[in-house]
């Protein structure tokens, strides 16, 4: 009997454990916004060719906001970030560039100026393949990792094809 006792004197006091656990509100948490809301704009950035890394410009830190009170969470605006890069013979030119970070979704465009290019970044299974001369192709990814990543051109178009690489940062 006394064991009886015993083990309703713990589940009683696991019950009212939890029931004041599951009613204690916690306090709203601070959120600050390290740039106003506002979108970074794009920048434009010099000629990429010999391999050279794009450049980027500052960016927003956008993060979902909790509502004081109500315990709802907004949820974070999602940013497409446009990177707008020609091919031509035998090199590739970054026209507009922003800065990327792991997690951003990114719109890229690669317009051929001159000759049949491609552009093959396989990080990010990134493959635009062919690209006519005038002719631009569009695809969005996610940078889902952190680092330096190559891209190059992927269709054979002279002698100079293997001079055509670049290098994408995302922070």
């Amino acid at each position: 009997m006394k064991k009886l006792n015993a083990l309703f004197v713990v589940i009683l006091l696991s019950v009212l454990v939890f029931v004041a656990a599951c009613t204690t509100q916690p306090a709203p948490l601070k959120n600050p916004d390290t740039n106003g809301g506002n979108p970074v704009q794009a920048s434009p950035s010099p000629t990429n060719t010999g391999g050279n890394p794009v450049q980027a410009s500052p960016s927003a830190n956008d993060t979902g906001a909790i509502s004081a009170g109500t315990g709802t969470t907004t949820p974070p605006t999602v940013t497409v970030k446009e990177l707008n890069i020609e091919a031509y013979n035998f090199g590739f030119k970054v026209v507009s560039s922003v800065q990327i970070n792991k997690g951003d979704t990114v719109k890229l465009t690669v317009t051929s100026t001159e000759g049949t290019h491609g552009f093959a970044m396989p990080d990010f299974n990134v493959d635009l393949s062919p690209i006519g001369p005038g002719e631009s192709k569009t695809m969005e990814f996610v940078a889902d990792k952190s680092g330096t990543f190559t891209y190059f051109c992927n269709v054979p178009c002279g002698p100079g094809h293997s001079s055509m690489r670049g290098s994408l940062i995302v922070a």
